[in-house]
């Protein structure tokens, strides 16, 4: 959830780990700035409009011109002050949990276009990222059958298949492994983004066990839903 234009934080509605809905607000930007600045504009319009009517009544082309141009302008300013004013609210684009934004310390504070306010994660589906040792890539394929232990519920097992193999190896945690995708279904909503756990995979030869981070789908941030 980015701020929509430049303007000053008013309230926050929302804290890390809130459950909200589609269309909720979770902030709001402060408005009286923007209130006083339209005042100002409306009463230039108003002076605008008069000298063009002026200049129409005496014949003089060139002045009606230039007041006709700068009611325009004004009147696009207007129309960009309006528009932030029907923003003020910043709601949510989905149903899901906030996993990020500590509005409340930045209550009263400036914000600016595109800042980075909060961040909402959906909960209907997760993505495992499951780390494969290299030695062991050679048996895993894409399809292969998960069985998933999370740290949070270690006595229940979630089964899921995987998705997509990221075919280059990055190195974490001072070893090379190839990063593993599996998808979990949340009917419950009680997965949560950034879970850990075990994730054993099917292999022809074997089965093999290594840790799972829980990771949101379709998406390059640990944190981020479906």
């Amino acid at each position: 959830m980015a701020a929509p234009f430049d303007g000053t934080l008013e309230t926050s509605l929302v804290e890390p780990g809130d459950i909200v809905t589609q269309g909720q607000v979770l902030a709001r930007l402060d408005g009286r700035e923007m209130r006083l600045d339209l005042s100002a504009l409306e009463a230039e319009h108003g002076r605008a409009r008069k000298q063009w009517e002026a200049s129409l009544a005496l014949d003089d082309i060139y002045e009606s011109q230039q007041a006709r141009l700068e009611m325009q302008r004004l009147e696009l300013q207007i129309k960009i002050l309006r528009d932030h004013q029907r923003n003020l609210e910043i709601r949510s684009p989905q149903s899901g949990i906030v996993v990020s934004g500590e509005l409340r310390q930045s209550e009263g504070a400036p914000v600016t276009l595109g800042q980075n306010l909060c961040e909402v994660a959906p909960l209907s589906r997760m993505k495992a990222q499951i780390r494969i040792p290299e030695s062991e890539i050679a048996y895993i394929r894409e399809n292969a059958d998960v069985e998933i232990r999370l740290d949070a519920f270690p006595r229940e097992v979630l089964a899921a298949r995987l998705t997509r193999i990221v075919p280059r190896a990055e190195l974490r945690d001072e070893q090379f492994v190839f990063i593993a995708e599996a998808v979990l279904e949340n009917p419950a909503n009680k997965l949560r983004p950034g879970m850990n756990g075990q994730a054993s995979l099917l292999a022809p030869r074997q089965r093999l066990g290594w840790l799972l981070f829980h990771k949101p789908l379709e998406s390059l941030l640990m944190l981020l839903g479906w």
